[in-house]
């Protein structure tokens, strides 16, 4: 029985030390595989992310377009802000139509969850590096509505 319970420990404290949310500096570091830009082109409709170090802060953009239309534009900005890694988001490119922000919940060297995945009526964003691609997943409240998207981005070299 002290076996198991001794095993149960250092089973439960593996996991947790994986997770870095709880550490703002090491999660920042963490959150580096985000750097660089991403795209992905589904029948005409582009989604491209860019992300970058700035001030130890990671800054980038999502855009959302169609060939010749803008759909969606969004700045963020993810920064270690009261001991929590939080990700904030404007909508709009000029005029600015709302601000988001949502906790990282959950982190490690190629994956972030900021938000809830497991509260069905609250929103999410779920980011993953698998091999050479980025996986994006996205739960929001949209028009009182729950819209959820998945996309499968490709870096730009």
């Amino acid at each position: 029985m002290r076996y198991l319970i001794f095993f149960l420990f250092i089973g439960s404290f593996a996991l947790y030390s994986c997770n870095s949310a709880k550490n703002p500096k090491k999660a920042m570091k963490d959150l580096q595989f985000l750097n660089g830009t991403w795209i992905n082109e589904e029948e005409g409709v582009i989604l491209k992310e860019s992300w970058k170090i700035v001030d130890g802060n990671m800054v980038g953009y999502s855009l959302l377009a169609l060939p010749k239309d803008t759909l969606y534009f969004e700045n963020i900005t993810i920064f270690p802000e009261n001991g929590v890694v939080t990700y904030k988001s404007s909508v709009g490119k000029y005029v600015i139509e709302e601000t988001k922000r949502l906790p990282l919940t959950r982190s490690n060297g190629h994956t972030a969850l900021f938000g809830n995945r497991n509260i069905l009526t609250t929103p999410y964003i779920f980011y993953q590096k698998r091999g050479n691609r980025l996986i994006l997943e996205v739960r929001d409240i949209i028009d009182n509505k729950i819209e959820q998207d998945r996309y499968f981005l490709k870096p730009i070299e």
